[in-house]
């Protein structure tokens, strides 16, 4: 890392020109140690090579001769606390200096943490798209996420003009402020986002949600009652019943944020009183009601406050809405205390759901009962009540193919007691999805036998049983949909036994070939995440720089969405000692950077806050 002349001048060093920091804009850390005291005493002729050694920047290599009559301590403080990891390369090249590979992840550490601090700071400075900087600031190192930056933040954003832009604007400030330490998550700046959040009336509904989400973001000790009524208040006062169960939704959520003395009976009695009146939009309603009645505290969570909501879904007349609401009574049945989520609910809700008759409205239906199923006490999750909701499925799926009702039914496959969850009703759901003539659908309900799989007896987890999966997949012949389909094999991957994660299959991952870039985006990610499950001896520099050098070749869409890039960093940590793989990550590092490629502020700032962490996390 390279530092500016005034900073020289202040560590003790003549002012003696440019620097490589100088040229680039690089900003010396504040906290970076000053030089040793060696080089303070070191002789005249000493500190007149190092200062040209300074200056010199990336033409070190010119000057072997000064570079050698350095001290050795001196040498190595320059390298470690003055340059960018290429010039200390550079450096270790033409003299006898030896940096440790910890000392080089440090300097990177700090550069990379700076180049993103400079990046947020010029976009802030020029208010580039305001409702992307909170999550740039929610990216920046904690040690950066100042009170004072999140103030100018603020600012910023309370600049934007209009009201429809105030309100998009101010909802995305709240993940900016949960992104303070706790200590300056204080009740003034949430009094500030509430009352700007007050004067909002063309788009309350936005402003609600963005109060909510400010308000579960305080600390617990100031999450109030008084501040919960505020809100409620608000929501109160929206005359738009079409907008009432949107708000509703969101004042649950404010509910569920409060400390559970606060959750009180009367609190929800509420809310539930409002969604009782409502009649336009009774569904998301009854949703609102359903993430309530789950905040409650275990011992109000009563079979009688359950047995409302399902009354509430059968006064319900649409069919359509009918089955949505099912599925949020199901998620009421989950959240009924265990001896509450008895055989007899089940039943009534699997009855509700067989009066469905409109195909594709039964598929949600059925959606509802395999989460119902999945919720009830071990004993009461039989093969026979199994069978029944495998064999509907079975029956719906052949007048009209559903891809998420199939991967409902994997998730009732994985609830079953372990040796109900045999090969003979795993082959029944992967057959089941190898059938769908829908291409588009195919690939969408992939991920029922992949969760099958990895729910299987470990000896029922073969190499072979794997290879049919991965055929299923190779036989799409679309980009988009084969990319897809992709994403879904590392988990069946890494549920093999580890002597089954060869690279054969690992290699067979691998979608170079594919024309639609996005598509070959989504193969990188998904190789990078099969990487992580690779033993150990296969988890080698040269088979992840591989991946790193087809990320680098991605353009167009990938500038903006670097899901490649970010999937490929993310995997860096499964190569082991960082000290020891320090070139292949800066070789990363050097490639985010890259102006050329990855050329939009707030895409460098997540590629560069994924770097940061991948280090932080060894």
């Amino acid at each position: 890392m390279g530092v500016t002349i005034s900073k020289l001048a202040v560590a003790g060093w003549p002012n003696q020109g440019s620097t490589s920091a100088a040229r680039s804009g690089t900003v010396q850390d504040p906290a970076a140690p000053r030089l040793p005291a060696a080089a303070d005493q070191a002789a005249p002729v000493a500190i007149h090579i190092a200062t040209q050694v300074v200056a010199a920047g990336p033409r070190l290599n010119a000057r072997p001769d000064l570079l050698g009559a350095l001290p050795e301590d001196v040498l190595a403080k320059i390298a470690v606390d003055y340059f960018n990891p290429g010039e200390i390369k550079s450096l270790a090249t033409v003299t006898r200096l030896e940096v440790r590979p910890e000392e080089m992840m440090a300097t990177l550490k700090r550069q990379i943490s700076q180049s993103m601090l400079h990046l947020y700071d010029d976009a802030v400075r020029r208010s580039a798209v305001v409702i992307l900087l909170p999550a740039a600031f929610h990216e920046l190192p904690q040690a950066y996420r100042t009170g004072d930056r999140y103030d100018t933040l603020a600012e910023v954003m309370a600049r934007s003009t209009g009201e429809v832009a105030d309100a998009w604007a101010l909802n995305a400030q709240p993940s900016a402020f949960a992104a303070l330490p706790e200590a300056e998550r204080t009740e003034e700046r949430f009094e500030d986002i509430a009352g700007a959040l007050a004067e909002i009336r063309i788009d309350a509904v936005r402003a609600v949600h963005a109060q909510v989400k400010a308000f579960a973001a305080l600390p617990q000790a100031v999450r109030t009652g008084e501040r919960y009524e505020n809100i409620a208040q608000a929501v109160v006062q929206i005359v738009d019943e079409r907008l009432l169960g949107i708000a509703l939704n969101a004042q649950a959520s404010a509910f569920a944020a409060l400390p559970e003395a606060e959750r009180t009976e009367e609190r929800f009695e509420d809310i539930a009183g409002a969604v009782a009146e409502i009649r336009i939009d009774a569904v998301r309603a009854v949703h609102a009601q359903v993430k309530a009645f789950a905040a409650l505290p275990q011992a109000v969570r009563t079979g009688e406050r359950y047995e409302n909501i399902a009354q509430a879904v059968v006064q319900i007349v649409d069919a359509k809405c009918r089955v949505n609401a099912l599925n949020a009574q199901a998620s009421a049945f989950a959240a009924l205390p265990e001896a509450e989520r008895t055989e007899e609910r089940f039943e009534g809700l699997a009855g509700a759901v067989a009066e469905v008759r409109n195909h594709p409205y039964r598929a949600e239906g059925l959606h509802a009962q395999a989460t119902a199923f999945a919720a009830l006490p071990q004993a009461f999750r039989t093969e026979e009540r199994y069978e029944n909701l495998a064999g509907a499925v079975a029956r719906l799926t052949l007048q009209v193919e559903h891809a998420p009702l199939l991967v409902a039914q994997a998730t009732a496959f994985a609830a079953l007691p372990q040796a109900f969850r045999t090969e003979e009703r795993y082959e029944n759901l992967a057959g089941a999805v190898a059938r769908l003539q829908c291409e588009t659908f195919r690939a969408k309900a992939l991920s029922a036998p992949v969760t099958a799989f990895a729910a299987l007896q470990d000896a029922d987890r073969t190499g072979e049983r794997y290879d049919r999966l991965a055929g299923t997949v190779a036989l799409l012949k679309e980009d988009m949909v084969l990319a897809r389909a992709l994403l879904t094999l590392p988990t069946a991957f890494a549920a093999l036994p580890i002597g089954e994660r060869t690279v054969e299959r690992y290699d067979h991952l691998s979608v170079t070939d594919l024309k639609h870039e996005a598509a070959r985006s989504a193969g990188v990610g998904a190789q990078a995440r099969a990487f992580a499950a690779l033993p150990e001896g296969d988890r080698t520099v040269d088979r992840y720089r591989g991946l790193v050098e087809v990320a680098s070749r991605l353009s167009g869409v990938e500038q903006d969405h670097p899901a490649a890039m970010l999937t490929v960093i993310e995997a860096y940590p499964a190569l082991g000692r960082r000290d020891a793989n320090f070139d292949i990550f800066y070789e990363l590092s050097t490639l985010v950077t890259a102006t050329s490629l990855y050329w939009k502020g707030h895409t460098r700032i997540r590629l560069l806050s994924a770097l940061y962490k991948a280090l932080e996390s060894q």
